[in-house]
């Protein structure tokens, strides 16, 4: 899933059951899982730092 759809999903959810999202920050992989160009799909790792409110 891409990231864009990820954070599109999140909010739609926190939204669909009143809620709001403060977003925080939008992390993934730490520097000892890298990206290979080749592979998009190796970008799976994906986290959205929210306060719901």
């Amino acid at each position: 899933m891409p990231v864009e759809q990820f954070e599109e999903l999140v909010i739609g959810i926190a939204h669909r059951n009143g809620r709001k999202l403060q977003i925080l920050d939008r992390t993934g992989a730490g520097p000892d899982h890298p990206v290979m160009s080749n592979c998009p799909e190796s970008r799976y790792l994906k986290t959205l730092w929210a306060r719901v409110w």
